[in-house]
C-alpha cells in the first residue's frame, strides 16, 4: 500500500493525475489511506474514462467498483435524498442484536448490562462522523426501552419515562447513554479539532469551505450558532471552545446524589443494587402498583391474602415479611414510625456515614448489605409464590440472605473447603466447551440443572436448564 501511495504521488507530480478540489482554495487530493483501505480521486471526463475503463482499472487492481449504497465501517459514504433509508444498516444491527437474546428470559439486571456494553457503543463509529437523524434516534430508544421493559411489541407497563432512566447514576438514572446528547458531543469533538488541529489535511480542505449554516443552527443552540458564524479559524494558534451539551438536571426531591453514588457503590450483585434503586424511584410492580395502570387487577396480597399489597405492606408488614425481618433484629414497627415508608427507609441506608461501627462490631457498609439483600430476597419470594406457585421458606430465605452477603464478604465456606469463584477459560480453536450446574434442596427435594455450550470466541452456541420439582434423591 505504500508503494502505490508514493507511486501516486510521483504521478501527480510529473502531471500523469490530476487531483481534486473541493474548493478553489483547497489543496489537491488524489487519494486517502485509512489502515489497508485506499480512496483514489482523479479528475475525468466522458471523453477519457469510459464505465469500461474504471471496470479495468478495478480488475487490475483487484478492487471492487464503489456503488451508490457503499458503507464503510456501518456508515454510508455517500448519503442520499433520504438520510433514514441510508442508515437502515444501523436500525438492522440494533434488531439483530436483540434477536439474540430473548428479553423476557433475561432479569432487569442483565439487561441493563447489555444495554449498556452492546446496544449504546454500536453507533460511537457512525455518531462521530454523521449526525443521525433524530427519527431514527426515536426508533432506536424504542427499541431499548422495549427491550429494558421487557415488552416485546411496545405495549405494556412502564412504571417511568425511558429520559428519565438514559441520564447518569448520581442524577437517579441508570447511566445509560441518550443518544442524540451522544451524538452531538462526538459532532463537537469534530469542532473542536478543527480548531486545534490546523495541519491536519482534512482540516485544511474544512478551512476552505463555508460554514454550513443551516448544520450549525440545527446542531447547536441559536446563542451558540450565532457565536460559532461569528468566529474566525485562525491558521495558527489555539482557541479554547466550548459547547455544553443541554442535560437533564432534574434531582430527586427526596435524595441527594450522594444518595445515588452511595448505592451504585455497594459491592452487591447488580440485581439487588437495581431493586433498591426501583424501592427508592417507588416503581416496584406491587399489585397496588399495577392496578393504577390496569383497574380490574386483584389487589390482595400474594402471600397472605392481606386486601392491599402496596409496596410498604408486602416488604415490611405481611406476615411472612415481618418473620424475616424479626428473624434478622430489625423492628418492622420502629421502621414505620421512624421513616414512614420503605422509600424513606431505603433512602436512610445510605444517607450516614458508611465508616460507623456498632457495639457488635458490624459496620454501616455491612449492615446496608444486609438490608439490601433481605429486601430483594422478600420480593423474589413473593414472585416465586406468583409466577411459579413455590411457598416461601423463611428459614431457606434467611439462609440465602446470609449466603450472598457472606460471599460479597469473601467469607463463605462449603464443606469445610473455600469457594473459589474461577475465570471461564475458552477452549481452543475449532473446540466447544461444555459448562454445567446443578442445585439441591433438601428441604423441599427440589433440584435444578442447567448447561451452555460455546466456542472458542466465547458465543453461546445453545443453553438448557430444567427444573424439577420433588422426586429426586440426594444422593
Amino acid at each position: 500500500m505504500e508503494y502505490l501511495s508514493r507511486s501516486l504521488l510521483v504521478a501527480e507530480t510529473n502531471k500523469f493525475i490530476t487531483g481534486i478540489k473541493v474548493s478553489r482554495k483547497a489543496p489537491p487530493m488524489t487519494h486517502l489511506l485509512f489502515a489497508d483501505d485506499i480512496l483514489i480521486f482523479g479528475q475525468a471526463n466522458i471523453n477519457n474514462l469510459s464505465p469500461n475503463d474504471c471496470a479495468i482499472l478495478a480488475q487490475a487492481l483487484n478492487m471492487s467498483l464503489v456503488s451508490d449504497s457503499e458503507y464503510y465501517f456501518g456508515s454510508p459514504l455517500l448519503l442520499g435524498h433520504s438520510k433514514i433509508k441510508s442508515f437502515d444498516p444501523i436500525m438492522q444491527s440494533f434488531e439483530a442484536r436483540l434477536s439474540n437474546y430473548i428479553g423476557t428470559t433475561i432479569n432487569q439486571a442483565g439487561r441493563s448490562t447489555l444495554i449498556k456494553s452492546v446496544l449504546n457503543s454500536l453507533l460511537t463509529y457512525q455518531m462521530g462522523c454523521i449526525k443521525i437523524p433524530t427519527t431514527l434516534i426515536s426508533k432506536l430508544d424504542s427499541l431499548q426501552r422495549n427491550f429494558w421493559w421487557a415488552h416485546r411489541i411496545g405495549k405494556g407497563i412502564k412504571f417511568i419515562a425511558w429520559d428519565d432512566i438514559n441520564i447518569p447514576k448520581d442524577l437517579r438514572g441508570l447511566g445509560f447513554r441518550n443518544l442524540e446528547n451522544f451524538n452531538i458531543a462526538l459532532i463537537c469533538k469534530l469542532v473542536w479539532k478543527i480548531l486545534t488541529e490546523q495541519d491536519e489535511l482534512w482540516v485544511q480542505i474544512l478551512n476552505t469551505k463555508d460554514w454550513n449554516v443551516h448544520l450549525v443552527y440545527y446542531l447547536f443552540s441559536p446563542e451558540s450558532a450565532e457565536s460559532i458564524l461569528a468566529m474566525t479559524i485562525p491558521a495558527i494558534g489555539t482557541i479554547l471552545f466550548g459547547y455544553q451539551i443541554g442535560k437533564n438536571n432534574s434531582q430527586c426531591t427526596s435524595c441527594s446524589a450522594q444518595v445515588w453514588k452511595a448505592l451504585w457503590k455497594v459491592k452487591l450483585p447488580h440485581k439487588v443494587k437495581l431493586f433498591a434503586w426501583k424501592c427508592i424511584r417507588d416503581i416496584v410492580p406491587t399489585r397496588d402498583k399495577l392496578s393504577k395502570y390496569k383497574p380490574n387487577i386483584e389487589l390482595h396480597c400474594s402471600l397472605c391474602n392481606h386486601p392491599n399489597e402496596s409496596v410498604n405492606y408486602m416488604l415490611l408488614e405481611c406476615p411472612y415479611a415481618r418473620s424475616v425481618w424479626l428473624s434478622l433484629n430489625t423492628n418492622v414497627g420502629n421502621i414505620m414510625f421512624q421513616h414512614g415508608s420503605l422509600k424513606n427507609w431505603v433512602i436512610s441506608w445510605f444517607s450516614a456515614g458508611n465508616n460507623l461501627i456498632f457495639g457488635s462490631g458490624i459496620t454501616r457498609k455491612e449492615i446496608n448489605e444486609l438490608l439490601m439483600v433481605a429486601v430483594w430476597t422478600i420480593w423474589k419470594d413473593r414472585c416465586s409464590k406468583v409466577f411459579q406457585n413455590i411457598n416461601p421458606n423463611n428459614m431457606l430465605s434467611l439462609e440465602n440472605i446470609h449466603g450472598l452477603t457472606a460471599l460479597v464478604n469473601n467469607n463463605i465456606t462449603v464443606s469445610n473447603n473455600s469457594l473459589q469463584v474461577l475465570r471461564w477459560k475458552p477452549p481452543d480453536s475449532g473446540y466447544i466447551k461444555i459448562n454445567l450446574d446443578a442445585s439441591f434442596l433438601q428441604e423441599n427435594i427440589q433440584c435444578g440443572i442447567g448447561l451452555i455450550i460455546r466456542n472458542f470466541a466465547g458465543k453461546s452456541i445453545g443453553a438448557q436448564g430444567k427444573y424439577f420439582d420433588g422426586g429426586m434423591m440426594q444422593d
